[in-house]
């Protein structure tokens, strides 16, 4: 009897010490890994607009323990009044945390879309930065959020307030609708875990934040941009007017070449483009050129020299004058922007001697945007493509060769591991040092980027997040930055039972990267 007495006294006390040890410990971060489920994001831009159980059980089939959820306010606020949440609609969300639990999944419910705010529209009428209204309807959202969701454990969901503060919003106003929502959640729980996309879109830390007890802050990559972005469909244009991405690692070189004129009032000096080789006489240089920047009272003027010091030998001029405009649009469409000019042409100039260096330089007007440059050989009529590889404004200059013997055309930079790790350490290290939890909480590539370089994209930027010991999710694991119906031409595919269509190669790499930290997060 007295041996079964001290049996049941150390069960009991083991029980009440594993209760205890689970309200204390805490989501690791670095060891989420996972992937968006993005069918709620807004509305009408994925029908049916539900979730599936089909996919938290597919996830945590390959090994992940991380699933983003983002929302809209349409999909859970009352119609007749947006600061109420609505039963009838909250019930899916309710389900979608159900299946993360069940399934071993740590879900992070991020708002993407309140009264007032999204990414795609961040100065509406009636916006979330200047409307105390609106402000106080974001953060009663959080406020009914925590309520509702406070039987749910640490261990097994966040709170990520909102999704990516636009380039336009300043820190100051970002904040300040923050601290709202962490003072709504706070009254009502300390314990659960917060977290803040960084500013710019997630590109950098928010510092002022940097001291809040139980706030992690999240990275937002895609970059660079013009190589993860390329044909997406909600890019101006539909990102057919980015740099065509040409491979991985990628031309770390600008598409932009500055003249002497103001550049979205930032002065800046006319820079040549300056390739060395070993150029032929006959050898045909071929510039296709995209945007044209000037004003009507200042043509913009592109010379090509042998030497940066000769005279210019030969030039190409555009005026902006109503005139050649209309001429120029009777055959291309939409040509006309608020900040330039789609122009679409190649200009070339065969050379009429050897040489060894050959420049580009604007001497008049602001700038062009480069597709691409071409040199064809006299003699074998082999041609040396380069794209740039960025439509970023101001970055450290590739020095450009040219080899004629071999048909290459190269920059002496590149888009690589090193750089997308060294990019990531420059920006966040301040806030690392603090000892601040950072997650990489969207990547991803677009359809439109070739297939195998885009897949070497993502296994460089997972390696790099996990040398900085950071978790990461990718945006979404369906539709055209995933691999569940992403709509990716010529590829590998197999269907699930409900008509899905699986990307294999990709697949089969998420499933390879997701890697036996995600097996469990240390506090599961």
């Amino acid at each position: 009897m007295q041996i079964t007495k001290i049996v049941r006294s150390a069960y009991l006390f083991l029980l009440a010490f594993g209760i205890a040890y689970s309200e204390t410990r805490e989501p690791d971060f670095s060891a989420f890994r996972g992937a968006g489920i993005i069918d709620k994001l807004g509305p009408g831009w994925f029908p049916p607009e539900t979730f599936r159980e089909s996919d938290f059980a597919y996830l945590a089939s390959i090994g992940a323990n991380f699933v983003r959820i983002p929302i809209a306010y349409h999909h859970f606020a009352d119609n007749q009044d947006l600061a109420k949440l609505d039963e009838t609609k909250m019930h899916e969300i309710d389900q979608a945390i159900e299946w993360s639990q069940k399934y071993g999944l740590h879900a992070c419910l991020s708002i993407f879309w309140t009264p007032g705010y999204y990414v795609g529209d961040p100065w509406q009428d009636e916006n979330l930065w200047e409307s105390s209204q609106k402000q106080a309807i974001f953060a009663g959202y959080w406020k009914a959020l925590t309520k509702r969701y406070a039987h749910v454990s640490n261990l097994d969901l966040s709170f990520n307030l909102l999704n990516e503060p636009d380039w336009y919003v300043t820190e100051e106003q970002y904040v300040l609708i923050i601290r709202q929502a962490i003072q709504a959640i706070r009254a009502l729980d300390t314990s659960r875990w917060i977290v803040v996309d960084g500013l710019r879109s997630g590109r950098l830390p928010v510092m002022s934040l940097a001291d809040e007890a139980r706030v992690a802050q999240a990275v937002h990559f895609y970059e660079p941009f013009a190589f993860t972005h390329y044909k997406a469909h909600w890019i101006k244009y539909g990102g057919t007017r980015l740099p065509k991405p040409s491979g991985w690692p990628a031309p770390r070189m600008t598409e932009h070449l500055f003249g002497p004129g103001p550049s979205v009032n930032k002065p800046r000096a006319a820079s040549p483009l300056q390739i060395n080789g070993n150029f032929k006489a006959g050898s045909l240089i071929k510039v296709h050129i995209g945007w044209l920047h000037g004003h009507s009272s200042l043509p913009l003027r592109l010379e090509l020299r042998l030497d940066q010091q000769d005279s210019a030998s030969r030039h190409f001029e555009f005026d902006f004058t109503q005139e050649k405009m209309r001429n120029l649009e009777t055959e291309q469409s939409s040509n006309k922007a608020t900040t330039g000019y789609w122009y679409n042409r190649t200009w070339e100039y065969k050379l009429e001697k050897d040489a060894e260096q050959v420049n580009l330089i604007i001497t008049s007007g602001d700038r062009i945007s480069i597709r691409s440059m071409e040199i064809q050989h006299p003699s074998n009529d082999k041609k040396a493509t380069l794209y740039p590889g960025s439509n970023e404004w101001i970055k450290q200059e590739s020095e450009l060769t040219y080899d004629a013997d071999a048909n290459h055309l190269q920059t002496s930079l590149f888009y690589d591991q090193a750089w997308i790790q060294d990019h990531l350490l420059k920006a966040w290290k301040q806030l690392d040092n603090k000892g601040v939890p950072i997650m990489v909480q969207e990547f991803g590539i677009h359809n439109g980027t070739q297939y195998e370089p885009a897949m070497a994209y993502l296994k460089d930027c997972v390696e790099s997040f996990e040398s900085l010991d950071w978790g990461w999710s990718l945006y979404s694991l369906r539709y055209t930055l995933g691999w569940f119906d992403s709509g990716r031409v010529n590829v590998q595919q197999s269907d699930t039972k409900d008509g899905t269509k699986v990307d294999l190669k990709y697949e089969e790499l998420v499933t390879e990267l997701m890697g036996p930290k995600a097996a469990s997060n240390s506090g599961n």
